[in-house]
């Protein structure tokens, strides 16, 4: 399976290229997993310490989604910081919704709301959309037609 399906077409088969990007969607779901790993622990009992270094980690990883992933351009977090450590400022429905879910900031939460893009069937998964040359598409979707 590709890993780098929804980023632009300079990422395409570089993994490692990918691997230097800082994506909202991955970091919202380590912070999540911290949390819960945290809750996890207190319900089973287990000791202080590791419980409070899972919620260090998940502090610190908040702390730095909501510095370096925040786009005052479009008032909402940015799909993800490229290997240069710029912002790709385009909108994605995971990590957004995860961060309207999980960061409990009212402020921030209504300007996501509000500068969300939305279509008749809810929020899209990219926004705005990536350009692609059409010989990009045509392996990805047979169906595909060049115009």
């Amino acid at each position: 399976m590709e890993s780098n399906s929804g980023y632009p077409e300079k990422y395409e088969n570089d993994g490692q290229l990918v691997g230097k990007t800082k994506a909202l969607s991955t970091n919202m779901l380590y912070y999540s997993g911290y949390k819960l790993v945290s809750k996890m622990g207190r319900e089973l009992g287990v000791a202080d310490e590791p419980i409070h270094a899972f919620e260090e980690k998940a502090n610190l990883l908040k702390a730095s989604i909501r510095s370096r992933l925040w786009s005052s351009f479009r008032n909402n977090y940015a799909y993800f910081e490229d290997e240069m450590g710029m912002l790709v400022d385009n909108t994605e429905g995971l990590g957004t919704s995860l961060a309207l879910l999980d960061f409990d900031d009212d402020e921030r939460n209504n300007m996501m709301l509000k500068s969300t893009h939305t279509t008749e069937y809810g929020i899209t998964c990219l926004w705005p959309r990536f350009k692609y040359s059409p010989s990009f598409m045509e392996w990805r979707n047979p169906r595909y037609v060049s115009s």
